[in-house]
């Protein structure tokens, strides 16, 4: 197997994860605030990973070159977080899912071309037509239901996601995997521990309890996702990796309909159909295979 289907498994993988995580809050939801369950699971995860690199030894000073790379990762990281909690909590929950993954694809194909020299292609611009079109179809909504204001904000969240898995690239050949999603849970910890006491939610005490075991899945699924997404990109251009990563929506409806008999509607086989014919002309014309 060739480095680039290693590449594009561990997209896909990474994929599914992100995937499951529909589930999994519609599974604490009704248990932990928002913000709460976050920094719960971050600050697991960065004692975790600490252990780990201190064990292995495995922690590398960063060099002066690269500390502004680190500084555009984290400050991405907490942009798509507040932009998506502002767009999901004023808009309805379809626009705000269209406008964030318009902002990724969109984001991507424009940081992969601008900033590390990745063609767009009549091929790959059909695909990403294509892409946002089957987007469109699966969240359907009436446009003049947009508030442009908070639609912006979703469109944002998407690009800055896209920004932050953009800078592995400038940093995946320098620094271990490990300490790369290590620095982003803990600087993820100290943003969702802020907003949870700002607005002062509700903090329980954990407990060998089905919620703490399902945040407990979530926290290893957020691992797996952030370890898999670093290695993928090491093989895959920026461009062909995020039509990948839009395979999460396929994965989210799949998993819906089984743990929740959520309906399957034709428009969602469209969409589907569409978004997957997408993916496979951009994996099969690329030059990464």
């Amino acid at each position: 197997m060739n480095t680039s289907s290693k590449g594009t498994i561990a997209l896909l993988f990474a994929a599914f994860m992100y995937g499951t995580w529909g589930v999994l809050s519609r599974f604490l939801g009704q248990n932990f605030d928002l913000f709460f369950q976050m920094w719960t699971r971050y600050l697991f995860l960065s004692v975790m990973l600490f252990i780990i690199m201190v064990a292995r030894g495995s922690w590398k000073t960063i060099g002066k070159d690269n500390m502004r790379w680190f500084f555009i990762r984290i400050g991405a990281g907490f942009i798509t977080v507040l932009t998506i909690y502002l767009a999901f909590n004023n808009i309805a929950i379809g626009i705000s899912y269209f406008g964030s993954y318009t902002g990724t694809l969109v984001g991507g194909y424009v940081i992969g071309s601008l900033f590390l020299g990745e063609k767009i292609t009549k091929i790959k611009l059909t695909s990403l037509i294509f892409s946002l079109l089957g987007v469109y179809i699966i969240y359907s909504f009436n446009p003049v239901q947009i508030n442009f204001y908070y639609f912006v904000l979703a469109l944002l969240s998407g690009f800055a996601y896209a920004t932050w898995y953009s800078t592995s690239k400038k940093l995946s050949d320098k620094y271990s995997n490990i300490q790369l999603v290590f620095i982003d849970f803990t600087a993820g910890f100290f943003l969702a521990f802020l907003l949870s006491a700002l607005l002062k939610e509700q903090w329980i005490v954990p407990s060998l309890t089905l919620p703490w075991l399902v945040n407990f899945v979530f926290a290893l699924t957020s691992v797996s996702s952030g370890i898999l997404l670093i290695y993928g990109f090491k093989y895959i251009s920026i461009q062909v990796g995020s039509m990948i990563l839009l395979t999460e929506i396929l994965f989210g409806i799949v998993l819906g309909y089984l743990f929740f008999s959520e309906a399957v509607t034709m428009s969602t086989f469209l969409g589907g159909g569409i978004i997957l014919s997408s993916v496979a002309l951009s994996l099969y014309t690329s030059k990464d295979r």
